[in-house]
């Protein structure tokens, strides 16, 4: 059995347009047994209430409130900056408005003014649910043995005490980091308890108006906060997560890098893994993290819902990671950069998708602000000054000044950036502070000291760094820059530079932070949206591979963009994958499908099949885009990148590179397979090709595409099916089964993923 010959299409422009977002539509969902459940839900573990990864530092506003600079108490409007380590924001933020549509019998008791610190409260309640099963022996990503095997790359790393560490154990998932919890400047470092555990949360997804940049919207909030809560584990724990729907159109939540080892149904894609949980409706996600650590995120992957808000940090630690607290770093914090748009993305990708596109195009729209921890700035006096309507008016836009985080000086910082955005590389840099990258996509990396780092959509990237440049009371900028070279169009009211300012302060110190002095590194990015030089990422646990020589286990993926010619004459925008544009028939998903013995429907998307008895692929993904990068992203294990290269490459090009058995390594084989870096998302550069190699040892039906959310919305997905008679055999989850209808039009509906 050969594997299926797929082309791949990409590309994305991008534009803007202007249009309110539509008024809020009433609920035609079915009704669930939880229509009664409160709407801010509860979080009954305490690792996902909230991002506190730092001191509390909301100096007595209060848990949904912070102090604006006259000590008066401001709403933060359904946003929750504070729980990501932000401290008070100057300005005024606009009261926070609910639109609920489903008028639910007790939703008068739950106005959102709680949910960033209920889960204190909960903190024990499971931890009696061990689970001792760490087998582990599905993944290649690192072996225990190696545990230490690098402590030496990273030793020049420890020039301070470890002594002055944090109390900042998370001992139950690590959300309640406030002033109490640290020791102070002379307080011991106490390391994490790895002890696996089942972690319970309660979701309610609603509908509200928040101003992350002072632009007030319609956003989609996680028991009333974007973004949403933190999930802080170990390796070995199982999450358990309810998410109750309360939006009027239907859902889904994917756990973005998790494996999810034999549990491929909750992987969270609606037309893929799950048919959408209904408006009214609900659904527990249940997977166990297994093989895997580092830094990961949550997001819908239901059109474009992440874009309005639904997503969140995911962090797993490990006594595997060669990078430990108390050892190599004193705390941590979550980073989340995000490109904000004003209009909803509804609205964006229905016009976006129709025969006039949005503002006349089918490119990818410019975003209107960028977003740390969502909260950024928008110039609200721009808008009154416009010639042309603007994305989102009319609304309330009040002035909002730049966030800020407490870090202590003289400590040495694990920081964790993650991409949650829809369109932008974001390039990130701190003033007068040189980063050591740690990590790419999950995957421990030497240390590797760079001023600047580029970060697509989904990608991840872990860095050290020592706050040893000033003294207490001292600030300076984190920058994060959106590659606007990269868009086909930028909104003329765009500031592409989000900042952030890190204070150095100790707990409870009363010294009064001096604003920071401007001082970008000279050094600048080029042009193209590209990744870190994978030569640069070298992996601190070795997991060198050898040449393939079989045919069978090569999928092509050539990607361009093109038009679709409807029976009617009317012509569309879309990518295509081997000239085939995924339609997603969102009740009828694939991994559904493939598990009934079922083969998937080449029309609707393009497939590769990796046959039961093969445990190795490699993919060629050939960029054929003239002018556009794309970050791609593939679900279910990570990829070696074994290649790179202008132009495209063929398949009697990869059987020459594997030919006659040669050594591993960058020579004869021109593939290197010695160590090569590891990653879930990985850039391809326009005109250019990417040759990856995963281990088939996780069945599944497992989703190829580009994370520009605009161009999955267009039709740029193919599906990787691994072991397709393993996946009958799996046992699937009967609560999955129930989402998806048995017949009727419902059938046929048609939604992006």
């Amino acid at each position: 059995m050969r594997l299926s010959w797929v082309s791949l299409a990409l590309i994305g422009l991008a534009i803007r347009q202007s249009s309110a977002f539509p008024a809020s539509a009433g609920s035609n969902g079915q009704g669930c047994d939880d229509a009664k459940a409160p709407l801010a839900g509860r979080d009954t573990d305490s690792s996902g209430s909230d991002f506190w990864l730092g001191t509390d530092i909301l100096g007595g506003g209060g848990a949904n409130g912070v102090m604006n600079d006259v000590g008066k108490q401001i709403e933060r409007s359904g946003q929750s900056p504070e729980s990501y380590g932000l401290g008070p924001v100057p300005g005024h933020w606009p009261g926070h408005q609910e639109h609920h549509e489903h008028k639910h019998e007790h939703e008068h008791e739950h106005e959102h003014k709680h949910e960033h610190k209920h889960e204190h409260e909960h903190k024990h309640e499971h931890e009696h649910e061990h689970e001792h099963e760490h087998e582990h022996k599905h993944k290649h990503k690192h072996e225990h043995e190696h545990e230490h095997e690098h402590e030496h790359e990273h030793e020049r790393h420890h020039e301070h005490d470890r002594e002055h560490g944090h109390d900042h154990d998370h001992e139950h998932g690590g959300s309640s980091h406030h002033a109490g919890d640290h020791h102070g400047h002379h307080g011991k470092c106490q390391e994490r308890d790895f002890t696996p555990r089942t972690r319970h949360f309660d979701w309610t997804l609603t509908y509200g108006q928040s101003a992350p940049d002072g632009f007030l919207k319609k956003r989609i909030l996680i028991n009333g906060q974007s973004p949403g809560p933190l999930i802080d584990a170990n390796e070995g724990d199982t999450i358990v997560v309810k998410v109750r729907n309360f939006l009027d159109q239907g859902t889904s939540i994917h756990w973005h890098g998790m494996f999810q080892n034999s549990t491929p149904f909750m992987d969270g894609i609606a037309g893929f893994s799950q048919c959408p949980i209904p408006a009214g409706g609900h659904l527990t996600y249940r997977f166990k993290i297994e093989g895997q650590y580092g830094s990961y995120w949550y997001h819908s992957h239901s059109k474009m819902q992440l874009t309005d808000g639904l997503y969140g940090g995911l962090v797993v630690h490990s006594k595997n990671d060669p990078y430990r607290k108390c050892r190599d770093y004193d705390d941590e914090r979550v980073f989340l950069f995000n490109d904000n748009y004003h209009d909803f993305a509804d609205y964006i990708v229905d016009q976006l998708l129709s025969a006039q596109g949005y503002n006349g195009s089918a490119a990818a729209p410019s975003p209107q602000s960028g977003l740390i921890n969502g909260a950024g700035q928008f110039d609200c006096a721009a808008v009154k000054r416009a010639k042309t309507p603007q994305p989102g008016m009319p609304t309330k836009c009040t002035q909002l000044g730049t966030p800020t985080m407490d870090i202590e000086p003289n400590k040495k910082y694990r920081f964790r950036f993650i991409n949650v955005g829809s369109h932008a590389q974001h390039i990130i840099s701190i003033d007068n502070h040189e980063m050591h990258v740690i990590g790419a996509d999950g995957t421990p990396v030497k240390p590797h000291k760079v001023h600047r780092i580029p970060i697509h959509n989904g990608q991840r990237h872990d860095v050290l760094v020592d706050t040893n440049v000033g003294k207490e009371g001292d600030s300076f900028l984190l920058r994060s820059s959106m590659m606007t070279s990269c868009f086909a169009f930028v909104d003329p009211l765009l500031d592409p530079v989000a900042n952030l300012t890190l204070q150095y302060k100790r707990p409870g110190s009363n010294v009064r932070p001096r604003p920071p002095v401007p001082h970008d590194w000279k050094h600048k990015m080029g042009s193209q949206c590209q990744d870190l030089k994978d030569s640069e990422l070298i992996p601190a646990i070795d997991t060198s591979i050898s040449p393939n020589h079989n045919p069978r286990s090569l999928g092509i993926f050539n990607s361009q963009f093109g038009n679709l010619q409807l029976a009617n004459g009317t012509t569309l925008g879309r990518f295509f994958i081997d000239n085939v544009t995924q339609t997603n028939y969102v009740n009828k998903p694939y991994l559904e499908l493939t598990h009934a013995g079922q083969q998937i429907n080449s029309s609707t998307i393009a497939s590769l099949v990796v046959p039961d008895d093969l445990w190795v692929a490699d993919f060629i993904i050939n960029n054929e885009d003239t002018f556009l990068d794309h970050p791609f992203h593939l679900h279910g294990t990570d990829m070696h990148i074994v290649a790179r290269g202008s132009g495209n490459m063929t398949q009697a090009q990869w059987l020459a590179l594997n030919a006659n058995g040669q050594p591993q390594g960058v020579n004869a084989t021109g593939l290197n397979l010695v160590n090569p870096l590891r990653r879930d998302t990985i850039t391809v550069t326009r005109s250019s090709y990417v040759v990856v190699r995963i281990n088939a040892d996780l069945p599944g039906t497992w989703p190829m595409h580009c994370h520009i959310a605009m161009h999955v919305a267009e039709g740029l997905m193919a599906v990787v099916a691994i072991h397709p008679k393993k996946i009958q055999q799996l046992p699937f989850s009967q609560e999955v089964l129930d989402l998806c209808p048995v017949s009727g039009a419902a059938l046929n509906e048609i939604e992006p993923a």
